[in-house]
């Protein structure tokens, strides 16, 4: 079981990966690269509705969302997409380094985290090891993972 209640999936062969981001370019060149990974991309989702409806359709085994999307508020799409999937790894790749959002991804089922300055292997690693029922945090958020916990602890009244 995961933290947020549903079976983990272990995924054999090829993971199939939704990205969600609203920037073409930057999700056509992720659906390329992830092609040499062995990730296959099923969908592109421009906006908060897409990317729900997207996981809904096809169950992947890995989401990649940008919490900066437009259509919505990206915890909301988070957590709508955990609920629509609860067995598909979500990786939250963002700009965004507030720890207080970045507690309430986890608690709402994220399990990778990715900055956008982080080269392509980060996020792909990442996919990977969600699609795996396994979590990933890119190094470079460490420290905003770290002060995450801590402000986690404190709004959650955990000691």
């Amino acid at each position: 079981m995961t933290s947020n209640g549903a079976q983990s999936r272990r995924h054999v062969g090829s993971p199939r990966c939704v990205v969600a981001d609203d920037q073409p370019a930057l999700y056509d060149v992720i659906s390329a690269y992830f092609s040499v990974w062995g990730i296959d991309v099923v969908e592109v989702a421009g906006d908060g509705d897409e990317a729900v409806a997207a996981v809904e359709a096809h169950q992947p085994e890995a989401l990649v969302l940008n919490l900066g999307l437009r259509g919505g508020d990206g915890l909301e799409v988070l957590a709508r997409c955990a609920d629509a999937s609860p067995c598909t790894g979500i990786v939250v790749y963002s700009e965004c380094s507030d720890p207080s959002a970045m507690a309430r991804a986890v608690r709402y089922g994220a399990r990778g985290f990715v900055s956008k300055e982080a080269p392509l292997d980060e996020l792909a690693r990442a996919v990977g090891a969600a699609a795996a029922g396994e979590s990933y945090i890119d190094p470079r958020l460490n420290g905003v993972m770290l002060e995450a916990a801590a402000s986690a602890r404190l709004e959650w009244g955990a000691a």
